[in-house]
């Protein structure tokens, strides 16, 4: 069926409905990405800030168990030193939780070499806590500041260094994250810009064709009815530029006439 020969309520109600139609679907696009974009922008946020709360947990408790140590060296009451061994210890615990807890999460290459080296300090650190604590607990408190000092600090220092720079990583990280974020918004928002230019633009098209199947039967229809009304009848016979309500006005001139 050809388009002019439909009626011209239809036409229009065709035209325009696929013009909204149209502009519809594609802003649907535009903001279903835009929507995609956020959600995953917030994911990857999310799991930066976890990352980064977690690292901050172990370096807390790492923290409590280094002062827990360093307490047990000055002790000589056995229930005193029992008392601060099981403080270090449950700080032991949650660091090893916060650990576990981070070792579960995706890391980029630069996480995994920072997660590595704390690993390393913390296992150091730890074995030379386990010898003050042995030495504490024989009472050879001398040997056991010897070593605080000696060693045990300086391993201890290392651990806390390795610590805050996974922190300092996870932060540079949020940073970075916040940038890719207005990137990719500006770029959605630019993806949906264009989607309602060309949805306007092809509104436009279909309008004009629209537009332009109505307007030119309606020309020739007045250039028929002009003739007519000036004498000329040898138009009147021309066949109708359309079967809608054109051709139908082209019939009624004839029609009109012939009486």
């Amino acid at each position: 069926m050809k388009l002019s020969n439909l009626k011209i309520t239809l036409r229009l109600g065709l035209g325009f409905g696929l013009a909204l139609s149209l502009m519809a679907i594609l802003v649907g696009v535009g903001l279903y990405n835009m929507g995609q974009t956020e959600k995953r922008m917030n994911e990857i946020a999310a799991a930066n800030l976890h990352k980064q709360q977690v690292v901050e947990t172990a370096a807390q408790v790492a923290h409590v168990a280094s002062n827990a140590l360093r307490t047990i060296v000055l002790l000589r009451d056995d229930g005193e030193i029992e008392q601060e061994n099981s403080k270090a210890l449950e700080a032991y615990k949650r660091y090893d939780d916060a650990w576990e807890a981070l070792s579960k999460t995706s890391a980029n290459d630069t996480e995994q070499e920072s997660r590595t080296r704390t690993s390393e300090a913390a296992r150091a650190a730890r074995t030379l806590n386990d010898q003050v604590l042995k030495l504490a607990l024989e009472h050879k408190k001398d040997d056991a500041v010897k070593l605080m000092r000696t060693l045990v600090g300086p391993a201890t220092a290392r651990w806390q260094m390795a610590l805050d720079a996974s922190i300092a990583l996870q932060v540079e990280n949020i940073q970075q994250h916040r940038e890719v974020v207005k990137t990719a918004q500006a770029r959605a928002r630019l993806l949906l810009l264009l989607l309602i230019a060309g949805a306007l633009g092809a509104g436009v098209l279909i309008t004009f064709l629209i537009s332009r199947s109505v307007i030119r039967p309606l020309v020739r229809v007045v250039a028929i009815a002009d003739a007519v009304a000036n004498g000329d009848f040898t138009r009147k016979d021309e066949k109708a530029p359309s079967q809608d309500e054109t051709g139908q006005v082209v019939a009624a001139i004839k029609n009109m006439s012939e009486k």
